[in-house]
């Protein structure tokens, strides 16, 4: 079947290449077979993927794709859902009702829910994953987390999962990030309280350019350290700050070195440091993450950092080292923010940049 397609597109090629030169009723017919060969090669390849999807013992697509025309004949019996509490109900049932005998839901409702835009269609906000899960279905928590660091993960833990959790990995196991002056060497995690103030954007974005700069900072030291940009996230809330920090770190003069990681050429570059917003780094991880929080006002306003998943996923990407930038009045006028400060200073870990020797 390969060999058929190969053929069928050189020959497509070939004609393709000579119809230019085709004159009159030539032309005319060169247009027509141009368009039977382009037909026949759609249909080969039709053909080859049914052959191939038809002999797969799996069968991986996204839940839209799962009602594709391409899927159309086949049947699920058995279907395993990924980031399932991040999916809105309608997409979900797409693959269930093809043929689903048993389902595996896999997910995390304390994490963020699926993105919905329009307020009219807010209900779909309750992923299936979800709404079993408040119907009490039976579930199974996966216990053992190996991502961070114990000291990254001991907060999250306790104040999310209460205290179910445990760690899989060891300190040993993940070294502190070089580079910066932590505030506890054997706890890889700061927050650098700063007295900025915020500023409106775009479609009320918010942005806060104290913040930025000392981000930038902050990636800087990690860089010069031997970091390489692919380790390194830089999170925050709102798109008009991912476009100042973007831009920043776009201005940064380029650095040609080239680090060896993992058998890997990687750049120590700082316009390769990847910036995202919190829904957009959901599911992903990192070296070393730091965290733009970006709300600072005199009336204690947080907009939707008072969403107890958006901090859930906002502190568990790192695995290595986390450094949030906030300031910390304002924050702690929501409850989970002043559980997450309190637990910080508690443990001496909220400093300022004269303390990291972070000073501009």
């Amino acid at each position: 079947m390969q060999a058929d397609i190969a053929q069928a597109t050189a020959e497509q090629r070939e004609h393709r290449r000579r119809l230019p030169s085709m004159r009159g009723r030539d032309r005319g017919l060169g247009h027509r077979d141009a368009a039977l060969m382009a037909k026949r090669l759609r249909a080969l390849r039709h053909e080859m993927m049914e052959e191939v999807l038809q002999g797969a013992d799996v069968i991986c697509a996204t839940c839209v794709g799962a009602g594709s025309e391409q899927l159309a004949d086949l049947s699920f019996p058995l279907v395993v859902l990924d980031e399932g509490s991040q999916c809105a109900e309608p997409q979900a049932l797409i693959p269930l009702t093809k043929g689903c005998v048993h389902a595996v839901l896999v997910g995390d409702h304390f994490q963020l829910p699926p993105t919905i835009l329009s307020p009219d269609a807010a209900a779909l906000s309750l992923s299936l994953f979800e709404r079993l899960m408040r119907l009490q279905v039976p579930a199974a928590l996966l216990q053992v987390q190996y991502r961070m660091h114990p000291a990254l993960a001991s907060f999250p833990s306790a104040h999310f999962y209460g205290g179910r959790v445990r760690d899989g990995v060891t300190a040993l196991q993940r070294p502190a990030p070089p580079g910066l002056r932590w505030p506890s060497p054997l706890q890889p995690i700061m927050f650098l309280n700063v007295h900025g103030q915020e500023s409106s954007g775009e479609g009320n974005s918010k942005a806060n350019s104290t913040e930025a700069a000392l981000v930038v900072r902050v990636v800087t030291a990690l860089l010069a350290a031997g970091m390489a940009a692919v380790d390194i996230g830089v999170v925050t809330p709102y798109t008009a700050q991912v476009q100042l920090i973007t831009r920043m770190l776009q201005r940064m003069p380029p650095n040609p070195s080239v680090l060896q990681g993992g058998g890997r050429g990687v750049t120590s570059d700082a316009r390769g440091v990847e910036v995202k917003s919190v829904d957009g780094f959901q599911g992903r991880e990192m070296e070393a993450v730091v965290f733009s929080c970006v709300r600072a006002n005199a009336q204690g306003q947080v907009g939707f950092l008072d969403d107890w998943r958006r901090l859930n996923v906002a502190i568990t990407r790192a695995r290595r080292g986390l450094i949030i930038v906030g300031n910390t009045a304002t924050l702690m006028t929501d409850p989970h923010w002043a559980a997450l400060i309190t637990n910080l200073q508690e443990r001496g870990l909220v400093t300022d940049t004269r303390a990291v020797g972070l000073n501009a």
